[in-house]
């Protein structure tokens, strides 16, 4: 009776146990979650530093990693609960494939991920000092806009690879514009690198990451642009160029008050062969601003006109010959001339070879064989041309008089006589 008693215990235990699983499976089961988008840090950058070495670029700047565990674990877990990183202590200067490590909770399992390793790109470490700018956000189209009165620090070092470090226009400091009263105020803010765009440029380091920008509203007020647009015509044909008429700007109303136009600095247009966009930069008066909706429309705006090339053939009945003394007679060695012609695309798409007059002057030519030279004329516009060849040869020789004419179609009877009767 006592042995029945035992072994009912010890069925009823394992049977508790088991419906203890059962029920434990059923309601908690193991689950496997795909979470997206999981940011790829680096580590051991020191590493790269200690050889003047920076990453440039990677191929991809996130992950996706599945995990597995128990359900109620996996609906604690957070997306920053998950951690991938490439450790960059084996890097060396150029392409690099290395290999993307996932760190997660202990109480969760690790499954996949949809990268494996990274394509880290590495250059030359480099330092630029860049200007620092102070931009605000949220400014109203109204009569008073926020003025920078000062900033501690007018540049800062940026450090990084040597193609980003290029790429940094300046290092922005932004304060919300509903920040700024009527009464100077003093802003700790915080200092981003952008490109000439404003776009943030990642992977660079400021050595400073703040600075301390003192600003209050201001008045605004609309004035003339004296843009100083230097050597326009230069050797460039179709070339034209754009600039604004006048800018809003926000001072002080002492600083506004007689202020009815602004001038620029110096914009040389030498060099310019392609169309492009050309900062236009002003020169303001002390505590004068541009106002921010309008501080990336100063802009020239070059337009060259697109290029292109034709060509002409001519031969040598084309060429028209004057001057020849008229005891003497010319004739041009058969030749096939070629004209090309440079200039805007509108223009010579419009030329045909009738626009081209082909001349050899033999004004002082004398009897015997010779080269001269061709000349063109073309009463309509074009750009640039060249000939080829540029000299014709020519055969001068003395007319003959009737009476040598004559005689000479005498002699050529006698031939075909004495011909025939041999």
């Amino acid at each position: 009776m006592l042995k029945n008693k035992k072994y009912n215990l010890i069925l009823s235990f394992i049977i508790a146990v088991c419906l203890w699983g059962y029920v434990i499976a059923e309601t908690n089961p193991t689950i496997e979650v795909t979470y997206e988008n999981i940011p790829i840090e680096f580590v051991q950058e020191e590493a790269l530093e200690k050889y003047d070495l920076a990453v440039s670029s990677i191929d991809r700047e996130t992950v996706n990693v599945t995990v597995k565990g128990s359900r109620n674990r996996i609906n604690k877990l957070k997306t920053e609960d998950i951690t991938a990183f490439v450790d960059l202590s084996e890097a060396v200067k150029g392409e690099n494939q290395l290999k993307i490590n996932i760190k997660t909770p202990n109480y969760i399992e690790y499954e996949s991920s949809s990268a494996v390793k990274v394509e880290v790109y590495v250059e030359d470490l480099v330092s630029r000092e860049i200007p620092v700018q102070v931009h605000y956000s949220g400014v109203d189209e109204d009569e008073e806009e926020p003025i920078t009165l000062s900033v501690n620090f007018d540049t800062v070092t940026a450090r990084g690879a040597k193609s980003i470090v290029d790429s940094v226009a300046y290092a922005s400091a932004t304060i919300d514009s509903k920040a700024v009263g009527k009464s100077p105020k003093e802003f700790d803010v915080e200092l981003k690198a952008v490109d000439k765009s404003g776009k943030e440029v990642q992977h660079i380091e400021l050595l400073m990451k703040e600075v301390k920008v003192s600003a209050e509203t201001a008045k605004v007020k609309t004035v003339a642009i004296h843009a100083d647009i230097i050597n326009t015509d230069g050797d460039v044909q179709g070339r034209t160029y754009t600039v604004p008429e006048q800018v809003t700007v926000k001072g002080s109303a002492e600083a506004l008050e007689n202020l009815e136009y602004v001038e620029s600095q110096p914009v040389d247009l030498t060099n310019v062969f392609t169309s492009k966009r050309l900062a236009l930069t002003l020169k303001l008066p002390d505590g004068v601003e541009v106002v921010e909706s309008e501080k990336n429309k100063l802009i020239v705006e070059v337009m060259v006109e697109e290029k292109g090339t034709r060509t002409f053939e001519y031969s040598d009945e084309d060429v028209s010959i004057i001057g020849l003394d008229d005891e003497l007679t010319a004739t041009l060695s058969n030749t096939v001339i070629k004209i090309t012609v440079t200039g805007k695309t509108s223009i010579i798409n419009g030329l045909g070879n009738d626009d081209f007059k082909l001349l050899v002057d033999l004004s002082r030519a004398k009897v015997g064989k010779r080269n001269v030279g061709i000349t063109v004329e073309c009463d309509k516009e074009y750009g640039n041309m060249e000939i080829s060849p540029k000299v014709i040869g020519v055969q001068i020789e003395k007319k003959q008089s009737d009476s040598q004419v004559n005689e000479g179609n005498n002699q050529d009877d006698k031939e075909k006589d004495n011909s025939v009767n041999d």
